[in-house]
């Protein structure tokens, strides 16, 4: 692995982290169900976009280059 995916990885770590973070928040608390559905969204869609084993895949290869 090259110094960016490790780069990548820690980041990955970090969004994943705060996707569980805010899941458990978002149960324990009362929270606008709509809000916390779109932001868990973006932040598990974020975490495999920079997930540096989905980058390696050959379809993410083939799409972006």
């Amino acid at each position: 692995m090259s110094v960016n995916d490790w780069m990548f990885a820690a980041v990955d770590a970090v969004l994943w982290y705060a996707f569980l973070y805010y899941f458990l928040f978002s149960v324990k608390n009362s929270v606008n169900l709509y809000k916390s559905a779109f932001i868990l969204l973006v932040l598990m869609y974020a975490a495999f976009i920079v997930c540096p084993w989905f980058r390696n895949t050959p379809g993410w290869i083939a799409l972006f280059g």
